[in-house]
């Protein structure tokens, strides 16, 4: 009996395990926010690390290769800070002026 449960909840423990892993990267962290945009360019484009931190919103890196899926634009630059766990989030990104 309990051998038949442990396959159902292993799709959830393989992709909790996932994206657990991606939050603990700063180019992972990124990837992820992209890809509620558009998926397949989240994982396509190139995302490089300059030497700018900015004091409120954290390290940025340069994206290059991603257009928004709403058709506003591309997004050209992110800020990555890291919260109290350890983990990566996305504070700001964008176009530029």
């Amino acid at each position: 009996m309990r051998a038949k449960k442990l396959p159902k909840f292993m799709p959830i423990i393989i992709a909790f395990t996932i994206i657990l892993a991606i939050l603990y990267a700063p180019v992972g962290a990124i990837r992820m926010h992209l890809f509620f945009s558009n998926p397949i360019q989240s994982l396509t484009c190139s995302v490089k690390k300059s030497r700018f931190i900015d004091s409120s919103y954290g390290q940025q890196y340069l994206i290059n290769g991603f257009k928004a899926g709403d058709g506003s634009g591309g997004i050209y630059f992110a800020y990555v800070k890291r919260n109290s766990i350890g983990w990566y989030y996305w504070p700001g990104g964008g176009s530029g002026p």
